[in-house]
């Protein structure tokens, strides 16, 4: 069970990570085509 819960909190993490770059870079593309 511990390493169900931590394999959670690591995907949390990822995701707060890879979040905020991946709609970063969508805004950049869309700013690009515009």
């Amino acid at each position: 069970m511990a390493m169900v819960q931590g394999f959670y909190l690591l995907w949390v993490f990822i995701k707060s990570i890879v979040k905020p770059i991946l709609s970063y870079h969508l805004v950049l593309r869309l700013e690009r085509e515009y």
